[in-house]
């Protein structure tokens, strides 16, 4: 196969949708829309690799995907890119539940707890040469700092006979523990 050169990571993403196609053109199976978006950006979950929007979330009705830039290797990148697009496949209509899962495994993905994914060896075989036909990827991976540590955070305090839960400063923790207004006994302090 010939290696491609692309400027851009979009461009190197794109490319990856065309060879990730075939992944989902089964008989009588979703066929992915010509028109989908790709980007490497902040999903809007921390700890999310990459999401996928629906087409009524977008101005023009077209699917949106964000992979993190936390990451900069192209394999990773890939299995990432085949993971949304089953959610472009589903329609983004059923989370990571079972209609879901049957597109993701049929791409090759092996679906673990709350939709986590990682290739199988087939695919695995499949992203390596991906990689090698799409080239180098115009990408290094970029590090979020760190926010800054919240100083007013409510702490929870709830009795342990009966359940009851307030959330209060650990200013006023400080002063005094509350107690249950229940059956009077100090609550507990979650740390």
């Amino acid at each position: 196969m010939l290696t491609q050169s692309h400027s851009t990571r979009e461009a190197w993403l794109v490319a990856a949708i065309g060879l990730a196609r075939p992944l989902f053109a089964v008989p009588g199976g979703p066929e992915l829309p010509p028109a989908i978006r790709i980007s490497l950006g902040w999903p809007a979950s921390r700890k999310a690799l990459g999401e996928c929007w629906s087409p009524k979330a977008s101005g023009d009705g077209t699917f949106e995907i964000f992979v993190a830039p936390g990451r900069d290797s192209p394999q990773e990148i890939l299995a990432t890119v085949v993971h949304e697009l089953a959610h472009v496949a589903d329609a983004c209509l059923h989370g990571h539940r079972r209609p879901w899962r049957r597109l993701a495994e049929a791409a090759g993905l092996i679906v673990g707890p709350r939709g986590q994914t990682h290739p199988g060896a087939d695919l695995d075989v499949r992203l390596n040469d991906w990689v090698n036909t799409l080239g180098a990827l115009p990408h290094a991976a970029i590090t979020k700092p760190a926010g800054k540590k919240q100083s007013t955070r409510m702490v929870k305090c709830e009795c342990p006979d009966c359940g009851y839960m307030v959330r209060t400063t650990r200013k006023w923790i400080a002063v005094a523990v509350p107690c249950c207004p229940v059956d009077g006994d100090k609550m507990t302090v979650a740390e």
